[in-house]
């Protein structure tokens, strides 16, 4: 490697074949780097690699693309000769990034880079996973291979909610086809990280268990039509149909209560506490005296005896 120089543009190739990180028009931080580099210009340099057709970029794409965006004549570089090994001079170029945040589009990008470069499987795990921020096992370089055959959109969405490669792991058993058509519902629906994943987790639980296609089982619960709420209602309603059935009881009870004496019935969402909060809201001695008279007929005492059954 040789030492740190001045490199007019002009003779650094503009391909990105070794890039890993995301372009900047996807980076978070782009208009602080443009900030940056427009009052101090480039100060970390890039690095690039002697090969037959000129300067090779191996790390600093974003850099790069600020400074000919910003009209700049030469940037600071690093150059590794070209008997220098590729793989080795991107491998150290990413342990440059091991502190930073990364996501799993990148690391995806990462491993794909690797294996257009030929390195063998076993050289990834020692040399690239650590880089990447994780363990050198092979069952993650796995893991990676296996997500690198989802849908492009469905990489992008759980690369934008920030999901970590093992909150990912329940995405591999879908099909490709699948996994495009729930990267659909979960866009249109607006669903957050933990909500896909509950999304997935109910669908999968019910297919299986109801032996249905997934695609059958989006139809048939009228997320394909755009009814979102509704749709998320009755797969609730599918995959705990006993719990549903408790819910809506005390709800009937609730309303009961309401209509007889304007009493609030309250209880424990997850059904785990065995008691009920009965309120009263009320703007008179009077209205205390009917709301209490309602509340000891044997119509209160049935609905309350119906919630009480069902905790």
């Amino acid at each position: 490697m040789t030492a740190e120089r001045l490199v007019p543009l002009r003779e650094i190739a503009r391909g990105r074949d070794l890039a890993y990180r995301d372009e900047l028009a996807l980076c978070p931080g782009a208009e602080l780097l443009r900030a940056s580099v427009r009052r101090c210009g480039v100060l970390q340099p890039v690095q690039l690699q002697q090969s037959a057709s000129g300067l090779r970029p191996v790390a600093g794409f974003r850099r790069l693309e600020v400074a000919v965006e910003l009209g700049l004549d030469a940037v600071p570089a690093r150059i590794g000769g070209p008997a220098e090994e590729t793989f080795a001079l991107f491998c150290r170029a990413v342990e440059e990034h091991v502190n930073q945040p990364i996501n799993l589009r990148e690391r995806l990008r990462a491993l794909a880079v690797a294996e257009e470069l030929g390195a063998p499987p076993s050289r990834v795990c020692a040399e690239l996973l650590p880089a990447l921020g994780l363990a050198a096992e092979l069952h993650l370089l796995d893991d990676l291979r296996g997500l690198q055959a989802l849908p492009a959109a469905l990489r992008d969405l759980l690369a934008s909610k920030g999901f970590s490669l093992k909150r990912c792991l329940p995405f591999l058993r879908l099909s490709s086809d699948d996994g495009a058509l729930l990267c659909e519902v979960a866009r249109r629906l607006g669903l957050g990280g933990r909500p896909i994943e509950e999304l997935l987790a109910s669908l999968l639980e019910v297919a299986a268990r109801d032996q249905v296609p997934l695609r059958s089982l989006l139809a048939e619960l009228g997320f394909l039509e755009g009814s979102g709420g509704a749709a998320l209602a009755r797969l609730r309603l599918r995959r705990y149909p006993e719990a549903s059935r408790r819910q809506r009881t005390l709800e009937q009870a609730a309303d009961a209560l309401a209509k007889l004496a304007g009493a609030s019935l309250r209880w424990d969402p997850a059904l785990a506490s065995e008691t009920v909060e009965l309120s009263l809201r009320v703007r008179s001695v009077e209205a205390l005296r009917r709301s209490l008279e309602a509340l000891g007929s044997e119509t209160a005492a049935r609905a309350l005896e119906r919630a009480l059954e069902e905790l």
